[in-house]
């Protein structure tokens, strides 16, 4: 008997219209091509959905949630490089492009050295997503939550981890589990290296 390991992927996610006016009937829409997460992405994408809602949500912006949100931004972004595969439809201006890593500098008005403000550059990858997704809190949830939603359904079965009926719950042994084996049998002897012989006369 095969067991076949669950891989839920989600191409052509669309953000809703509260974040992108129109997209549903866009022609052409921000869509997001997503995978499931694994590992330390999984985790990562957690802390993400946490640090969203601390931006966009929370009305106690204390020094522990401000240190905790900063530290999920750092580490959490990176789960997007794995588990967005693509993305269509989306744009930032070149200035953004820059300060973010995705350019060295911005375009040039074709013909002149003045640098292009209308300049856009499109972002397609989740590299690309990670390294903006700190300047879009809202969105950022929007995808994480998702991926978060399919990742959970890639995961094998909890029940798979329940003891079976019958078992009578907490298994007991009558010898008790130790790391140290067990003593070989061999005869025993009375002496030891401390002790001294007897002397014969």
């Amino acid at each position: 008997m095969a067991f076949d390991i669950p891989y839920h992927r989600h191409p052509g996610f669309r953000p809703i219209n509260d974040l992108v006016p129109g997209n549903d009937n866009a022609d052409n829409p921000v869509e997001f091509d997503l995978a499931p997460a694994w590992g330390a992405d999984l985790a990562r994408i957690k802390s993400i959905v946490l640090a969203s809602l601390g931006l966009t949500q929370t009305s106690d912006w204390s020094p522990e949630i401000q240190a905790a949100v900063i530290a999920a931004f750092d580490s959490g972004a990176k789960a997007f490089v794995n588990t967005v595969e693509a993305i269509r439809g989306l744009t930032i201006p070149a200035v953004m492009a820059v300060r973010a890593g995705l350019l060295v500098e911005v375009p040039k008005v074709p013909g002149t050295l003045t640098p292009d403000p209308g300049a856009k550059v499109p972002v397609t990858t989740g590299l690309a997503f990670s390294l903006i997704c700190g300047a879009v809190p809202a969105m950022a949830l929007h995808v994480a939550t998702k991926i978060a939603e399919i990742s959970q359904k890639t995961e094998v079965d909890p029940r798979f981890f329940v003891q079976p009926s019958g078992s009578g719950g907490t298994v007991t042994r009558d010898t008790p589990a130790t790391t140290a084996g067990s003593a070989p049998a061999t005869s025993r002897r009375r002496g030891t290296a401390g002790k001294r012989s007897r002397r014969t006369k």
